[in-house]
């Protein structure tokens, strides 16, 4: 078997360990990022092609394009740049493969998980009409799921043949066509200005293939898939399942129209259209990030314990009990931050009645930038040293010290004037 020379060596700061996958112009790799440890898809220009100005101008203009478009159904890109007159595009490594491997291994998908995966590969195509952009190639290949979140997550890839909207390119300089016979729109066959309608038909006829384990047209040769296209109407789902209803034939058959004036407008009403037309709830709303997880606390140094200055109690004097954590007042409840630059130190904002984060212990706090802490002693992040504050009871606010048991001369001050006010009141 011929080995591929990039596995084992290395390309900039990636070390290639093996070849997932061959395009129409490149390679992709999974690779080690040497200097984060992390693994990532590195797609490196075929050689070859590489010295062709053309064919290494749609490469870098694949990473700007991707690299402007911010959506989470969008593959994200971590570097473009070039090693040793080579090419290459650093991008996240996703482990769970691609739809068109899952459709070979499953012949076909149910309705429910079929539109599930294309609502978000729908999304992802929306969001790059908004900014102008058609992919020009939507097919099964280029969505793929990630299944590290716990669900199929889609991320589409490949704008390699991305192109503006009203660009005419359908055909190359050498007379190629730029997408996937299977699923391209009649327009982008003929070379006319192009819209996000052709991802649409694409679209089209990957949700047809997922219901039924064919692609529309399927003809020995290329021209013959390229003219029906162009002139046959798509076929009916129910020559393969029977059971389906004659609506969603009409969905496919306006997605697919060949007029793409007759064709739904974007591919998310494509997707509602035929969730709606098999009974099937509306999908959920359009994600807006990454999927959630739970949120970094920053938890203090158990010991040592915060200094409380409570004089409400009546006790001794020298006595200073620790603060119930019940008594906490509402405006200074602990709130979760990100985590801390260092290990082991807490960050938080004193919050004052009324929303202001201000220190109540006088200048030194607002100076050294506290902000609010869960619990035990609170810590400011600093690049010198971690500076521990105290809470005054039954005020909520939050006070820098040089240590848990002796106070900011300020707070000495202010505490001092407190507990003897509280002293004469309860006289």
């Amino acid at each position: 078997m011929h080995r591929d020379p990039w596995v084992g060596s290395s390309l900039g700061s990636y070390l290639i360990e093996s070849r997932i996958a061959r395009g129409g112009m490149s390679y992709v790799y999974l690779a080690k990022d040497q200097r984060l440890g992390r693994r990532v898809a590195l797609k490196i220009l075929d050689y070859e092609l590489s010295e062709d100005p053309r064919f290494r101008h749609r490469f870098v203009k694949e990473s700007e394009t991707a690299a402007q478009l911010e959506h989470p159904n969008i593959i994200p890109i971590y570097e473009a740049g070039q090693a040793e007159d080579v090419l290459y595009i650093a991008m996240r490594y996703v482990r769970g493969g691609d739809l068109g491997t899952l459709l070979r291994k499953e012949n076909h998908l149910s309705s429910g998980r079929a539109l599930s995966l294309l609502a978000q590969a729908a999304q992802g195509l929306d969001a790059a009409h908004s900014q102008g952009l058609v992919h020009r190639d939507v097919k099964p290949a280029n969505i793929l799921i990630d299944y590290a979140s716990g669900y199929e997550h889609v991320y589409l890839s490949d704008f390699g043949v991305t192109k503006r909207v009203g660009s005419s390119t359908g055909v190359t300089q050498t007379g190629q066509f730029v997408g996937t016979v299977d699923y391209m729109a009649p327009e982008q066959i003929e070379g006319e200005e192009l819209d996000g309608r052709a991802d649409v038909y694409s679209l089209g006829c990957v949700l047809f293939e997922c219901l039924t384990g064919h692609a529309p047209f399927e003809y020995d040769h290329p021209a013959a898939i390229l003219d029906a296209h162009r002139h046959k109407p798509p076929p009916s789902v129910r020559a393969f399942l029977p059971d389906a209803p004659e609506a969603l034939d009409k969905v496919l058959a306006k997605g697919m129209a060949k007029n793409r004036m007759e064709r739904y407008a974007t591919c998310g009403d494509l997707v509602a259209a035929a969730r709606g037309a098999l009974g099937l709830p509306p999908a959920p709303e359009p994600t807006v990030g990454q999927p959630a997880t739970s949120p970094t606390v920053v938890q203090a140094p158990a010991k040592p314990a915060p200094t409380v200055i409570d004089g409400a109690g009546g006790g001794d004097a020298g006595t200073i009990p620790r603060e119930p954590a019940t008594e906490t007042p509402a405006h200074a409840a602990a709130t979760e931050v990100p985590a801390s630059p260092r290990a082991g130190e807490a960050t938080a904002t004193a919050m004052a009645p009324g929303g202001r984060g201000r220190d109540r212990g006088g200048r030194g706090g607002r100076r050294w930038g506290l902000r609010p802490a869960a619990g035990g002693p609170c810590y400011r992040t600093s690049h010198l040293r971690a500076v521990p504050a105290v809470r005054l009871a039954g005020r909520g606010g939050l006070v820098p010290g040089r240590h848990p048991d002796r106070l900011h001369p300020a707070a000495e001050r202010q505490g001092s004037r407190r507990l003897r006010d509280e002293r004469r009141r309860h006289r």
